[in-house]
């Protein structure tokens, strides 16, 4: 295991993954690993993202069936024009740094006084 920053939260994930591998009662999630519920539904949402345009959806169909579910679908000028469309592209864009990035992505909520490094 890599002696670096995350050292003291890799130990903690691997602690709870080999609870869960052997089956054992889970204790309660550390606060120090678990995202907040707002960074939960935000990686949901970009997971979901990730989902769909790897399963060939456009940016148009990602931005009304998962981001925008409620609004009327924009056409044409209006569409390419649209902050939807722009919100819609970095949001993508987050995704896929998301899925490149791996795990390290997914801990950089922790708190930097919590880090060694």
């Amino acid at each position: 295991m890599p002696d670096d920053g995350f050292v003291l939260l890799r130990t903690e994930a691997m602690r709870d993954f080999l609870v869960a591998l052997w089956g054992r009662k889970r204790r309660a999630t550390n606060p120090l690993i678990a995202p907040t519920a707002y960074q939960r539904q935000r990686l949901a949402r970009l997971l979901t993202i990730l989902d769909a345009r790897l399963a060939g959806a456009s940016t148009h169909e990602i931005a009304f069936s998962q981001i925008f579910p409620k609004m009327r679908p924009l056409k044409g000028a209006t569409w390419k024009g649209s902050s939807e469309r722009r919100h819609t592209l970095r949001l993508m864009a987050e995704a896929r740094r998301l899925a490149s990035t791996g795990y390290r992505q997914v801990l950089s909520h922790i708190p930097p006084h919590c880090r060694l490094s």
